[in-house]
């Protein structure tokens, strides 16, 4: 934990908040190298990797940050988030591009191990490292957030239930007539699932959160990206796990179930929360 009188930026490895979140994310992409030896695991279809619990992990604890559950200064905390990071952007380049491209003139598919997925590993976990630095040396100390109100939970249950709903009706209303690489985020022929793009949301919200949270803004954006990037996760939690990602995959019962639990279960962690703490403040 940062001491009260820590009100001043430090050096990066003396601010132990930046400290566990940039060894966390290091320690997690080398576990996942590690673990490779088992994983991924397939079953009925589906194709378990490690950045499955990862992902859960980071949403969960965002949003225990965003509700004071924890404090921005629970190195123990930001060691998990971290190490959940390291195993996302390790495995995040596999598994954008495991599947045929999209575009026939496009790139072919890269394995675990090959050279361009290494250096998307070492990449990510730079540019990851960088953005922390740059917070811890902006940073004032131990950030105490604002408090989860009302009008909040009412704008996390519009995001994440409304956007869950809009996703698959707009889908489901186009798949026909919109080829897929017309109605998707592609680079190289590879669609960019959005649950990638949840994950990226997550890390920033993450980094404005510790090092930003007490400013109004920072704060509102770091509350907007969580939310968002939680949907955008929850909404293809297991579908991303599946051997076959594909249309059909998407619009079944499994894919819509799972993603409905995962933004049901973040909304009600979100308001017993934020209740726990207004209640502990007023004792």
């Amino acid at each position: 934990m940062l001491s009260a009188e820590s009100q001043r930026s430090q050096p990066l490895f003396d601010d132990p908040r930046a400290r566990s979140l940039i060894l966390g994310a290091m320690l997690g992409a080398l576990c996942t190298r590690l673990a490779s030896i088992l994983l991924p695991i397939e079953m009925y279809g589906f194709m378990l990797h490690l950045s499955l619990p990862a992902m859960v992990i980071l949403c969960v604890f965002m949003i225990d940050l965003l509700t004071g559950q924890h404090r921005t200064s629970d190195t123990s905390i930001l060691m998990w988030m971290g190490t959940s990071i390291g195993v996302i952007l390790d495995e995040t380049l596999w598994l954008i591009v495991r599947n045929p491209p999209l575009v026939p003139s496009g790139v072919e598919q890269v394995g675990y191990w090959s050279t361009a997925s290494l250096l998307f590993s070492i990449g990510g976990l730079l540019l990851f490292s960088i953005g922390v630095a740059i917070g811890s040396r902006t940073s004032k100390g131990e950030q105490i957030l604002p408090r989860i109100e009302t009008p909040h939970l009412a704008i996390a249950s519009v995001v994440l239930i409304g956007g869950l709903i809009f996703f698959h009706v707009s889908q489901a209303m186009i798949r026909h007539d919109v080829p897929n690489e017309d109605r998707s985020l592609v680079i190289l022929g590879y669609e960019i699932h959005h649950i990638v793009e949840g994950q990226i949301l997550l890390m920033i919200a993450l980094v404005l959160l510790v090092f930003a949270g007490e400013q109004e803004w920072p704060w509102r954006f770091a509350f907007l990206f969580t939310t968002i990037g939680a949907l955008f996760v929850a909404d293809e939690i297991l579908y991303y796990q599946l051997i076959d990602v594909s249309d059909d995959a998407y619009f079944g019962a499994m894919t819509i179930i799972s993603g409905a639990m995962m933004c049901t279960m973040l909304l009600v962690q979100m308001g017993l929360g934020s209740r726990h703490v207004g209640e502990l403040e007023e004792e």
